[in-house]
């Protein structure tokens, strides 16, 4: 009896100090923060979320850094306080801004921190800028439209910054940047503008570098572009002497002066003051002289460069040469009748106001205007207003003339 109350009394104290089992605490997960999207330019809006922040509903976003560098509140959900929900969640908007690290493409840190100091951190990248070229070789002198796409926005919206003036510069050589053209990035970060290729380019020459410069930063889109060297063409390249010939010249400089032609160094009466038209071409007709039978030079002068390709003169009996259709001397008036003169019937009207008698005359092809019409010629050296229907390329006294369609000013 005595044994079984002892027993059972043992078992009773080593029920009681038994160690009770604690509970382990649970933890809160990593906050985290994403960005939307993920590649950007700058003054662009992007979209951040965050997640698992303080809980409760009291906190609030203090700093979103990007690059190192807090991020002004200005370009952080219009400029409003950012707050936390109970959940710890948070979403907000975030104007990337406009500096020397947002200029330079690659990929950057951007954190973001509560007010309790829980913080998450992401990557945002900056879109590389590039431009284009159309063409991308051609003459000197010649238009090219450059077309950027990834510059920074131009964007006028809250929290944005005024974007940079986006420069163009052909490098004459490596370190001889000549600036062509200037333009602001549209809404898109893109651009089309146009740059003549600078004269001084030198002639022939190739990979000649096109960059783009921009306040604030050292970084740079390029393209290349070639400029093209002038040629000449013969149509014949052989022939009897008296065999007509034309002479055709590309990629010269606009307007350069046509000074001479010979053929085995005989000389071809050409127009004088002839000029490259506007896209710096020019053609020459004439006979091939009679000189040695043989391969002989073409040579052309123009502007201060000497252009040579060779002719082959065959032998046999010389080709009459034909009577030399350019007036020697220019006529120095011009008649004004419908259908002929010098532009045709692609003339429309002309009008001319005397400085001296103050008196404005005219002169109209149709009809029903005869009676009236009061300009009956065209004089060389005096100024005219001539409407044609459509553009027209002519040499008219020696000199090269591009009338445009609708009206144009002419030093006849």
């Amino acid at each position: 009896m005595h044994l079984a109350l002892a027993l059972l009394v043992a078992t009773i104290a080593f029920v009681k100090i038994q160690t009770p089992i604690s509970a382990s605490p649970v933890s809160q997960a990593a906050a985290t923060v994403t960005m939307s999207p993920s590649t950007a330019l700058p003054n662009q809006y992007i979209a951040v979320t965050g997640k698992d922040f303080t809980t409760g509903g009291d906190a609030t976003i203090v700093t979103i850094s990007l690059g190192g560098a807090a991020v002004s509140p200005g370009k952080i959900n219009f400029g409003s306080t950012v707050k936390v929900d109970s959940n710890g969640n948070f979403v907000t908007n975030l104007v990337v801004p406009i500096n020397s690290t947002t200029l330079t493409p690659g990929t950057y840190s951007v954190s973001a921190t509560d007010s309790a100091g829980r913080s998450a951190a992401t990557t945002l990248s900056i879109s590389t800028p590039t431009i284009t070229l159309s063409p991308t070789a051609s003459r000197a002198g010649s238009t090219i439209t450059v077309t950027g796409a990834n510059f920074p926005l131009g964007d006028t919206s809250t929290g944005t910054d005024q974007a940079p003036l986006v420069s163009i510069n052909y490098y004459i050589a490596s370190n001889n940047p000549k600036r062509v053209a200037s333009i602001l990035p549209d809404s898109m970060g893109t651009f089309s503008t146009t740059f003549k290729v600078p004269l001084s380019a030198t002639i022939p020459s190739a990979d000649n570098r096109v960059g783009t410069a921009m306040s604030g930063t050292s970084a740079s889109a390029t393209a290349t572009h070639t400029v093209t060297g002038p040629t000449i063409t013969a149509s014949p390249t052989a022939g009897t002497p008296g065999t007509g010939i034309t002479i055709t010249g590309t990629n010269f400089n606009a307007f350069d002066p046509v000074k001479s032609l010979s053929i085995g160094g005989v000389q071809i009466a050409i127009p004088v003051t002839l000029t490259t038209d506007a896209s710096g071409q020019f053609t020459l007709t004439g006979n091939v002289p009679v000189v040695e039978s043989g391969t002989q030079p073409i040579s052309v002068v123009v502007g201060e460069s000497t252009h040579t390709l060779p002719f082959t003169v065959q032998g046999g009996a010389a080709v009459p040469t034909p009577t030399q259709t350019v007036p020697d001397p220019y006529p120095t008036t011009y008649p004004l009748t419908p259908g002929s003169g010098p532009l045709g019937d692609n003339l429309l009207r002309v009008f001319r106001f005397d400085n001296v008698s103050k008196q404005w005359t005219f002169y109209d092809p149709q009809p029903e205007f005869a009676p009236f019409i009061t300009l009956t010629e065209l004089v060389t050296g005096k100024a005219y207003w001539i409407e044609v229907k459509k553009r027209q390329t002519k040499v008219i006294n020696g000199k090269y003339l591009d009338l445009f369609e609708g009206w144009n000013l002419v030093a006849w």
